[in-house]
């Protein structure tokens, strides 16, 4: 087990598969992440999306009256997996952000799929208008980036950052894995949701 948990879990594409199907390992939407940095803040369809994640930040920490605690919980809990979290990226190729700037992707990324996350199981945590729900075929777009090879965060790290954040009262009783299938249930094939996709995508 010890050396399964010291090899690279998030790996880059091979230019040769890449180059093959690039939309196939390319986010559409939102980047998650390292890899996928630099399209996320400087060009579109990323960008947008950058914005958004820091509302559902604020949205997430803000259930609690101190948000400024809440943000220092999430900060250390981070700073303390940070050389574990970076060694899931370690490579020769591969370019990943130092110091508070990694620490900074975690948090923002973990922040944002967590309230993805319980938004989806409870519609009254919901803004009016919020294009994530509002936009037709934005939920799909996202489940299908956040299941990107690429565009990950190691798994470790929600499951710390779940156990910092305040939880509402709604959700109180779900765990992560709970809110996370229920996210992606529709994408599981044999579900009726995966196949009511696969029809509107053919139609």
């Amino acid at each position: 087990m010890e050396i399964v948990s010291s090899l690279h879990s998030i790996c880059r594409v091979s230019p040769t598969r890449r180059e093959s199907s690039k939309k196939s390992y390319t986010p559409q939407k939102v980047a998650i992440g390292p890899y996928h940095r630099d399209g996320a803040t400087a060009a579109e369809p990323l960008r947008p999306m950058e914005d958004h994640k820091w509302r559902y930040v604020h949205a997430l920490l803000g259930r609690r009256t101190d948000l400024e605690a809440s943000l220092n919980d999430c900060v250390s809990a981070l700073r303390e997996l940070e050389q574990r979290s970076r060694a899931c990226y370690a490579g020769d190729d591969v370019d990943v952000p130092a110091g508070d700037e990694f620490v900074k992707v975690m948090f923002l990324d973990g922040c944002f799929i967590i309230e993805l996350f319980l938004k989806y199981s409870t519609k009254v945590l919901r803004r009016r208008n919020d294009p994530i729900f509002a936009v037709p075929g934005m939920l799909y777009d996202l489940r299908c980036d956040l299941a990107l090879l690429e565009n990950q965060i190691p798994l470790f790290v929600l499951q710390r950052l779940f156990q910092v954040v305040p939880i509402p009262k709604q959700c109180a009783n779900l765990s992560l894995a709970e809110l996370a299938f229920r996210f992606f249930k529709n994408m599981i094939p044999g579900t009726l949701g995966w196949c009511e996709n696969v029809v509107g995508v053919i139609a």
